[in-house]
């Protein structure tokens, strides 16, 4: 082979180790980017309303089943004494549970199940003798009384890999997913009934359900794609499904992918708070990292926290970047990387049913003496009550919306309703049951507050001063006490409102009237409540009484004395106002002079008298 040939065959070698060179770092480049979970398809598009919308599909799933309503779980219902009858699941229940399970397997981007969850008589069996006895093997327990040698067969040896109670069906999928790592005694705890729920290889699910015990059980019969998956999950993370204080954080590695650890004291998992900056290491050896290596691989470490009443806040973004494993293929060390931001997303549901509308504590109930139950005095009370209602809904997304317009007393039923404007209810909320259609506050008769009393001046006079008494409230709250007194003019629209909280010994108490005006004139109502919320929404507030009040002028002119004359004071009282007014002439004033005795003639009196009616100045 001549040189020319050499050298041009040498070059061709380079070329391709050049080529061989590229390929395995390009590989190795693509494998290590997409151990950066935020890069990946599933996450990096992923919006919070798209999140919103699988939620909504979740809470809405199963069309007759209610989550909390126990008459809605069964096409058979179950029962716990003798004759033992362990019951039967509705479709529909089955349906929200395996609803329940897709969100979170959708939430963390593995695959859904394979086919609806399922259930069957051995799986509710089981569920049933775990009413009594609450443990996963009960094989050494006694046969539960009455109950026959099959079926207690059946329920002990049960196959099922997870057991809760407590919860309704779906919300023991909820409960599952809670736990790992306890704040309070700084320990781990099970992770095995999350992954039951989460697991990539998990394709199927069987579930039982009787009285209080939810159990389970999966089976492996999906692939195993991504790198890995955690919990929670990468990108957008609602906030709404995580219990701080007993939930670990973890992430499921695929050992297909990503090589086991030679030395578990090698990993360490660092997380830090984007908002702050702060971050804080978990690795084995300062016992907030825990390697899970039986069956799959899963690494649990301590949720960001701090405190046992820390709240995730909508917004807070955290990093977490873990170190110490390498690539299988290649046995590079790599790192692993993803951030999640927590999210509200019940901000974000397309539609969710309306769970309750009530006016604001302690509007909620009202309580009157048997005296004030008359149309009149009814219609009047009602001005003081708001004008919104606050609305609940089964998601927990909340909204204050306007009432239609006045409350209709309905004396029949003792209490007062009112309505929302079909057009005033937002587009997320869906009424089927016509909630806000009747908005109800009911009202109590309370014989003990025929004693109680509303005190003011029988004849309150413009610029008079005066105290306005409310007493005889014998309701005792464990809490101080709030009183109230309104004020409404003649449109029974409410233009004043004196507030006071007075000692929970005392049983009445006063306000201030610096000074009276002829605006003052109207309905006064009095009114006592608790200062402590829980009270509020029990009890209501109190009405002990209600005043129409006619203020008139200060110094209104009276009769004369017996004697045909007024007294020098009574006579300088009204001249004084006469004379302010400019209601006389200058001659008429000096004719009005007093005399010396100290006295008018009842003449010169008349004179002013009349004057002064003549123009009504006084009325």
């Amino acid at each position: 082979m001549n040189n020319k040939k050499r050298k041009l065959l040498f070059l061709v070698e380079i070329e391709i180790v050049c080529l061989v060179l590229i390929f395995f770092a390009t590989t190795v480049n693509a494998a290590y980017s997409g151990y950066d979970a935020n890069k990946w398809d599933t996450f990096k598009n992923r919006t919070k309303e798209q999140i919103g919308h699988e939620y909504t599909l979740a809470i809405n799933t199963g069309e007759t089943y209610k989550d909390g309503d126990k008459s809605t779980y069964y096409s058979r219902t179950p029962s716990l004494n003798v004759p033992f009858d362990e019951g039967e699941l509705k479709q529909d229940t089955l349906k929200a549970v395996t609803a329940k399970i897709n969100y979170f397997r959708y939430l963390i981007g593995v695959k859904p199940l394979q086919q609806q969850v399922t259930s069957s008589s051995q799986m509710q069996i089981g569920a049933l003798a775990r009413n009594t006895y609450f443990d996963h093997d009960i094989s050494s327990n006694p046969k539960i009384e009455g109950m026959s040698d099959e079926m207690w067969k059946k329920a002990v040896y049960c196959s099922h890999s997870v057991l809760t109670q407590g919860y309704s069906p779906v919300g023991s999928i909820q409960g599952w997913i809670n736990e790992g790592y306890l704040l309070r005694s700084g320990q781990f705890t099970t992770l095995g009934h999350r992954m039951s729920i989460l697991r990539q290889k998990n394709g199927e699910f069987n579930f039982g359900y009787v009285g209080k015990v939810a159990i389970g059980g999966e089976k492996r019969t999906n692939t195993v794609d991504i790198p890995f998956s955690a919990y929670p999950a990468p990108g957008y993370m609602p906030l709404n499904e995580i219990s701080v204080s007993s939930s670990a954080w973890d992430i499921e590695i695929n050992p297909n992918i990503i090589q086991k650890a030679s030395n578990q004291s090698d990993i360490k998992v660092k997380v830090t708070n984007l908002l702050n900056n702060e971050s804080y290491e978990c690795t084995t050896s300062n016992g907030k990292l825990k390697v899970d290596s039986i069956g799959e691989y899963t690494l649990m470490f301590e949720q960001p926290s701090g405190k046992l009443s820390y709240k995730y806040s909508d917004g807070e973004k955290f990093k977490v970047e873990v170190t110490g494993l390498s690539d299988k293929a290649t046995g590079k060390a790599i790192t692993l990387t993803y951030t999640t931001e927590f999210f509200d997303v019940t901000d974000y549901v397309d539609n969710t049913n309306v769970k309750a509308a009530n006016v604001n504590a302690p509007w909620k109930k009202i309580n009157i003496s048997s005296k004030m139950e008359n149309e009149e005095t009814l219609k009047k009370i009602s001005n003081l009550f708001p004008n919104t209602v606050d609305v609940n809904t089964e998601v927990g997304r909340k909204a204050t919306l306007p009432l239609s317009g006045k409350w209709l007393l309905d004396m029949k039923n003792k209490c007062w309703t009112n309505s929302v404007n079909n057009k005033d209810i937002p587009s997320f909320m869906k009424d089927p049951e016509g909630k806000l259609k009747t908005i109800k506050i009911e009202y109590n008769i309370q014989d003990i507050l025929d004693y109680s009393k509303l005190v003011i001046n029988n004849s309150p006079r413009v610029e008079t001063s005066d105290k306005i008494t409310m007493g005889g409230m014998y309701v005792t709250f464990s809490s101080s006490k709030v009183c109230e007194l309104y004020h409404t003019n003649k449109d029974l629209k409410v233009t004043k409102k004196f507030n006071t909280t007075i000692d929970k010994n005392t049983t009445n108490c006063s306000f201030d009237v610096k000074s009276y005006s002829f605006e003052d004139t109207g309905t006064y109502i009095g009114v006592f409540y608790s200062d402590t919320y829980a009270y509020q929404s029990r009890y209501g507030v109190y009405i002990v009484g209600i005043e129409d009040v006619e203020v008139r002028e200060k110094y209104p002119l009276g009769d004369v004395n017996g004697d045909g004359s007024v007294t020098l004071a009574d006579y300088t009282k009204v001249l004084a106002h006469v004379k302010k007014t400019k209601m006389l002439t200058q001659e008429e004033q000096k004719r009005a002079d007093v005399n010396q005795d100290g006295k008018i003639t009842l003449a010169d009196y008349t004179k002013i008298l009349a004057h002064v009616k003549k123009t009504k100045l006084l009325e």
